[in-house]
């Protein structure tokens, strides 16, 4: 028989980093960092992680991108390894790792941002998190990095640091928010998939 299997969703973070309208989440100690906690009565910690492991090599999509404009050099790079790590028995860890194609930007070219999904368990409850985010900005036809901003690599303009640094760099207003934006509804969105896969898989198991 099959078991009704009801979730709250906890929000964990408060907003602290805004760039005009945009706000990012953060934990206690500043990071970036989206977290929530879904309680789902009646579910045992190894149901969960299990199911977010079938999720994870199924229909989970860890590639985001804004754009099916394809840089092979760079791909084959980051898309070497998407593999579901245990941190323990009721924690997993999974890369993920979001392209972002720019146009008429004084500052973005090809922005690759990389960051983590952790997902820790207990009975009745998981809590996942978006957090560790750094970034690349590469020039789209050497495929090299190259600065958000100025002649040299360096300052709070780089062409590597977190995001949190970024939103340091104050050039290209415009086409950071935009940035900013697509980065923010992407992440929601992600999270929104992967509460959606876990449960499902849960629901997959009930019903067997």
């Amino acid at each position: 028989m099959k078991k009704t299997l009801l979730t709250t969703t906890i929000l964990l973070f408060s907003i602290l980093f805004t760039y005009g309208q945009v706000e990012f989440p953060t934990s206690n100690t500043g990071k970036i960092n989206y977290s929530n906690i879904v309680k789902v009565d009646g579910v045992k910690s190894e149901q969960i992680q299990n199911a977010f492991r079938v999720f994870s090599e199924t229909t989970a999509s860890f590639v985001r991108k804004n754009s099916n404009k394809r840089f092979p050099k760079i791909e084959t790079y980051y898309e070497r390894d998407f593999i579901v790590r245990n941190i323990s028995n009721n924690s997993s860890i999974v890369r993920i790792v979001n392209y972002y194609n720019a146009r008429n930007s004084l500052c973005l070219r090809l922005l690759v941002m990389e960051y983590d999904l952790i997902i820790r368990s207990k009975d009745g409850r998981y809590k996942y998190e978006l957090t560790n985010f750094r970034y690349t900005n590469y020039n789209r036809n050497s495929q090299k990095p190259q600065q958000l901003y100025g002649l040299s690599d360096k300052g709070l303009c780089n062409s590597q640091n977190t995001l949190e640094k970024m939103l340091e760099c104050k050039r290209g207003k415009k086409s950071m928010k935009k940035y900013y934006n697509y980065l923010h509804n992407d992440n929601l969105k992600l999270l929104e998939e992967i509460k959606k896969g876990i449960m499902d898989n849960i629901e997959k198991e009930e019903m067997w």
